[in-house]
């Protein structure tokens, strides 16, 4: 499945630079939050070595990566630990195409775009990642604090889950550099530098200068050693959870975890830094009070297809219709008598409508039809042809 991902994400890049759009895009490439390392829907997702796992409070459960990769960001090359939600994209994307975000009205999301771009400090510094009456926990960070009271799943889900993935095989950052995003990526690079030179050559010495002060400069290619260096900075490390770790149980009392240094969340500090824990729960409280009425509403019963001759049909839009309606059955008993006299009495009814007429012939082809559309049955075909003889025998004479 990752072999046809890459294979896939290279096509997408590549028709971008086909197309001539690279230069001007920007490609965000993320995780979902927290895999399902067990349950239900487990799967060979891990979350490891942070807490926790999908649906939970934890690190595990709420924190996702992604890598970003533009010709429009300052600096690259670079592992960006600042801080942001789900909600920012909107707005940081919406910056980074030249537009107004005050235009966008009150909304949740923050513009990240200088801090993603340029690594400047994060303009977020507060996340509620959930108030959940119905579970009966939520949980804030502030800066490096984070507070959890209670947890979900009666806290069957608030342990170390998963594969370290230490085992696997040994990382080939040249294969990465020769897939088929590395080659275009790479080639688009070139041409940017190319490009790049040639306007220093027209440019003065001032912004000569200016621009290498920037560092390395926006358009280096990547290499073996950097990707290793990169993913050695991205790598989170903790210690697993001595007997000496202060206890957490989050449903019995709040905890506190400096996330920075314990990302893990091994370590709870909720007693040693009492005016941190208390200072993020009088915050929850004051959120607690712009909450609406969750939406989840329990399953109807009547939307089983059972009660509807087990098939599903919009039995919620006009109620009032579907109460009365009963669902047809297959017939049975003397319904296909019913259909078979009734049939009987049509052409009967035919029958005596073309004597009248002496349409003979006509009559014949009427007949004809009843009997290949099944109106009749192979008795009643035989009684329709010797009335069919004598009418015609009439007819000559």
């Amino acid at each position: 499945m990752v072999s046809r991902l890459d294979q896939s994400v290279g096509e997408v890049v590549t028709a971008l630079r086909t197309k001539g759009m690279l230069d001007n895009s920007i490609i965000v490439f993320m995780s979902d939050n927290g895999a399902p390392t067990f349950g239900v829907h487990s799967n060979r997702g891990s979350n490891w070595p942070l807490r926790g796992m999908k649906e939970s409070p934890w690190e595990g459960g709420v924190r996702g990566v992604a890598a970003v990769w533009s010709p429009l960001l300052a600096k690259t090359q670079r592992v960006s630990n600042q801080m942001m939600h789900m909600s920012d994209w909107l707005p940081t994307l919406y910056s980074a195409a030249g537009l107004d975000t005050s235009r966008l009205g009150q909304i949740d999301g923050i513009d990240m775009w200088k801090s993603l771009s340029e690594g400047t400090p994060s303009a977020r510094t507060e996340i509620v990642h959930n108030i959940d009456e119905i579970e009966d926990y939520d949980t804030i960070r502030r800066g490096d604090w984070k507070y959890i009271r209670g947890s979900t799943q009666s806290g069957q889900v608030d342990g170390w889950y998963g594969e370290s993935g230490i085992d696997s095989p040994s990382y080939n950052a040249d294969r990465v550099l020769s897939s088929r995003t590395g080659t275009t990526l790479a080639g688009m690079i070139t041409k940017l530098q190319i490009k790049e030179k040639e306007t220093s050559r027209r440019t003065t010495q001032e912004n000569e200068s200016s621009f290498s002060d920037s560092g390395k400069g926006p358009w280096q290619l990547l290499t073996s050693s950097t990707i290793r260096s990169l993913r050695q900075q991205a790598e989170v490390r903790c210690d697993l959870p001595t007997n000496g770790s202060a206890p957490c149980n989050p449903r019995s009392h709040p905890c506190l975890f400096n996330i920075r240094e314990d990302p893990c969340e091994t370590t709870n500090l909720a007693s040693q830094r009492p005016a941190v824990l208390n200072s993020l729960k009088d915050t929850l409280e004051r959120y607690r009070g712009t909450t609406v009425r969750p939406l989840n509403v329990p399953g109807e019963a009547r939307a089983n297809p059972a009660l509807w001759n087990d098939t599903w049909v919009s039995w919620g839009d006009e109620e009032d219709e579907w109460e009365s309606w009963t669902a047809p059955r297959p017939s049975r008993g003397r319904i296909p008598l019913l259909l078979s006299l009734v049939g009987l009495l049509l052409a009967a009814v035919t029958v005596n409508l073309l004597l009248a007429s002496n349409t003979s012939r006509q009559y014949g082809t009427v007949l004809q039809q009843l009997i290949f559309s099944g109106k009749i049955t192979s008795s009643q075909q035989d009684k329709g042809s010797s009335k069919v003889e004598k009418v015609a025998n009439t007819t000559e004479q």
